[in-house]
């Protein structure tokens, strides 16, 4: 099929009606406790300088003796007072914390140590070692999480790069929309759009028989803020063939929900950064240099919306729906395809209504991603800050493009951007992961006036 550019002229497609789609899942006010849970690769005591101090019945944890912790100690670490274990819920400052239950005992200038609570993905996933599950249970953080009353919080910190050698599985929990796994990264500890800059899982170390970096299992499952890269594909038969960086699985993960990812440089054997088998929320995520974008498949009849995504540089589809289900694109960009940007022409494939302003050069069969649609500009130097291979920026251009605030405003489900910045910055909302902001003004400085000596 030859590939057809958008217009810039919105066309109406006529769809049957469909299901509105499912907002990000949010937990309701109720008996549902948070526990956070740090994830790190550093084996080895964080810090344990000085002397700390709590009384029994409060949360507040003083450090005294010349204790100044580090800045990257805080939410979810484990703190050992004596023989009481805590888990930190905010470092207040370099000498207090907040830790998440109350002193049992009072333990003044105490010897103390902090560590993560976890040095893999997957040990803070597996199953608890009590039932009912309590704070200070080993094991890992999965069970049932309704009866529990619990959401579970696994805060990644950027110790060392993560080099899985196993699958990560995401199963076996019993989860709705107010409990569930949410893996997410520290308050400064996140990347800022580039690769590099914060949590690195890197699948280069996965054999090619082990199956996807992560597989999704558990229903409203929920990651952001990771980058995942230099996957080599798979060859796992089983539950899929072939393996990619996230794999949600079929009629098992609804809910699942994805945000603040860059996944790139991998192969998905065709599959994408992100299989899709049911219904999956993903925003404000950038993918690039792969084999396939994203893809949809399976007999899920699966709900899919994809909002403020980048996808650059595939050498097959950017953006490939397989499964008869429907489809809510908004704000996303797809360019630089092998293949077509979006391939969206399969039967029992329904793009909503809703669907629109996106930003791309071809597609398949000329079926577009909704209306109000808008075409890249000649060299896509001029879309992005670079995309010179192994130091890509995705970040807008200010000019010469048609991304800056030709997007629709979908400030009723998220306000943000792919490092934090709040949308939108102009007159509208910008296409694609990112929302450009302009760098602050570098203040003009004033010359010092110079006197001539009088005679």
């Amino acid at each position: 099929n030859t590939p057809v550019p958008p217009t810039a002229t919105p066309t109406n497609t006529p769809v049957p009606p469909t299901p509105t789609p499912t907002n990000t899942p949010t937990p309701t006010p109720g008996p549902a406790s948070v526990n956070y849970r740090s994830i790190g690769t550093n084996a080895g005591t964080l810090y344990s300088t000085g002397t700390a101090s709590i009384t029994i019945g409060t949360t507040t944890v003083s450090f005294g003796g010349g204790a100044s912790l580090p800045a990257n100690v805080g939410v979810g670490d484990r703190l050992v007072i004596g023989a009481e274990t805590f888990f930190i819920l905010s470092r207040d400052s370099a000498t207090q914390v907040t830790v998440q239950s109350p002193a049992l005992a009072t333990h003044s200038g105490a010897a103390y140590s902090i560590t993560r609570a976890y040095n893999t993905f997957q040990a803070w996933e597996d199953p608890c070692g009590a039932v009912p599950c309590q704070p200070t249970s080993s094991g890992g953080r999965g069970g049932n999480l309704v009866t529990d009353g619990r959401i579970e919080v696994g805060v990644a910190y950027k110790d060392g790069v993560f080099t899985p050698t196993l699958q990560t599985l995401f199963q076996g929990s019993t989860t709705d929309a107010s409990h569930y796994m949410h893996l997410t990264v520290a308050p400064g500890q996140r990347h800022n759009g580039t690769a590099g800059s914060g949590v690195v899982v890197d699948g280069g170390s996965m054999p090619t028989a082990s199956g996807n970096v992560f597989l999704v299992r558990d229903t409203y499952f929920r990651m952001e803020w990771l980058e995942i890269r230099n996957y080599p594909g798979g060859t796992d038969a089983v539950p899929i063939a072939g393996g990619q960086p996230i794999n949600v699985n079929e009629a098992e993960a609804s809910g699942a929900y994805f945000s603040h990812l860059i996944i790139h440089d991998y192969t998905s054997t065709g599959r994408g950064a992100i299989n899709i088998y049911d219904d999956v929320t993903v925003r404000n995520s950038i993918f690039y240099k792969g084999d396939t974008g994203l893809r949809t498949f399976g007999n899920d009849i699966p709900q899919v919306t994809i909002e403020n995504v980048t996808i650059y540089g595939m050498t097959d589809d950017g953006l490939r729906a397989m499964a008869a289900g429907t489809l809510f694109i908004k704000n996303t960009i797809s360019v630089g395809s092998g293949g077509q940007d979006f391939d969206v022409d399969d039967a029992g494939v329904v793009i909503d209504a809703s669907s629109g302003y996106n930003l791309y050069a071809t597609v398949m069969s000329g079926i577009p991603p909704g209306s109000n649609n808008q075409l890249p500009p000649a060299s896509l130097e001029d879309l992005f800050v670079s995309i010179v291979a192994g130091s890509e920026n995705l970040h807008l251009e200010p000019v010469g493009n048609n991304a800056i605030d030709k997007g629709t405003s979908l400030s009723g489900s998220f306000t943000d951007d792919i490092d934090s910045d709040t949308r939108p910055q102009g007159l509208g909302w910008d296409i694609g992961a990112d929302e450009y902001a302009a760098p602050p003004a570098t203040p003009t400085p004033t010359a010092t006036p110079t006197f001539t000596p009088l005679p």
